[in-house]
C-alpha cells in the first residue's frame, strides 16, 4: 500500500469517525457539509475528493456502526454463561444503542430512505440474526417453550427497545430501562421459559441491572 494511499484512508477515516459523532449528536439533518469541513479543519472539495455526497457518508458512517454492534454482540455472547443470559446482555446493550441514537435512526428512515434501502440490499440492516440463532439454541436446550415461532419473540425484543426513549403521556417522563425491564421484558422472557429457564432468570435478576457482576464483568 502507498503513502498517498494510507493518507486518503486516514482522511477518510476521519471524515467518518467525526461525521458518525455529529450525527449521533446533532441528528443527520443538521450536519451539513460546511459544519462537517469546519469541525474536521478541512475543505469541503476534501471531502468531495473522498466521498461523493452525504449519502455516502451516511451510509459508511452506518456500516461502520453495524459493524461495531456486531462485534460488541459477539463480545456479550462470549461472555455469557448461557443462553438467557447473553439473550438479555444483547437486549440491555440494544436498548441502550437505541436510546443514544434514537433521533439519528428516525432520520435516517424519514429522510434518507436510498441509505436504507442500500443497507437492506447488502443485508447490513437485518440485526436479528444473532438474535434468532439464541432463541432456537434456548428452545434446543430445553429454556424455551419448543411451540414457539422464534421470528415472532426476535420481533418482539427488536421492537421494545424503542420503550426506553418513550415518555409516559402523563407526566412527560422517559421510561427507565429498569422500568421496561420489569414491566415488559421480564415477564416476557418468563411466560416463555420453561421451568429451567426461570431457574436461570431467578439467578440473573441480582445482575440484570449491572449493579452487580457475572463472572466479574457488568452485563
Amino acid at each position: 500500500m502507498s503513502l498517498q494511499t494510507e493518507k486518503d484512508m486516514d482522511v477518510k477515516t476521519r471524515i467518518i469517525e467525526k461525521a458518525t459523532e455529529l450525527f449521533i449528536k446533532s441528528g443527520i439533518r443538521r450536519v451539513t457539509m460546511d459544519i462537517l469541513s469546519e469541525e474536521l479543519g478541512i475543505s469541503k472539495r476534501t471531502i468531495y475528493e473522498n466521498f461523493t455526497d452525504k449519502d455516502e457518508i451516511i451510509y459508511d458512517s452506518i456500516f461502520n456502526l453495524i459493524l461495531a454492534h456486531k462485534s460488541e454482540i459477539k463480545k456479550l455472547i462470549a461472555r455469557s454463561d448461557n443462553t438467557i443470559e447473553a439473550i438479555i446482555r444483547i437486549i440491555r446493550y440494544s436498548e441502550l444503542k437505541y436510546s443514544d441514537t434514537e433521533t439519528f435512526s428516525s432520520e435516517l428512515k424519514k429522510y434518507y430512505p436510498n441509505v436504507v434501502d442500500r443497507l437492506r440490499k447488502n443485508g447490513e440492516m437485518n440485526d436479528g440474526k444473532i438474535l434468532l440463532q439464541l432463541i432456537r439454541q434456548g428452545m434446543a436446550e430445553g429454556l424455551f417453550h419448543h411451540e414457539l415461532t422464534p421470528e415472532l419473540v426476535v420481533a418482539f425484543f427488536q421492537g421494545k427497545g424503542k420503550l426506553a426513549s418513550m415518555h409516559d403521556g402523563i407526566n412527560n417522563n422517559r421510561f427507565t430501562r429498569e422500568q421496561v425491564y420489569q414491566s415488559i421484558i421480564r415477564p416476557y422472557v418468563v411466560g416463555i421459559c420453561t421451568p429451567k429457564g426461570k431457574k436461570l432468570i431467578k439467578d440473573l435478576d441480582d445482575v440484570v441491572f449491572g449493579n452487580k457482576k457475572i463472572n466479574n464483568t457488568k452485563i
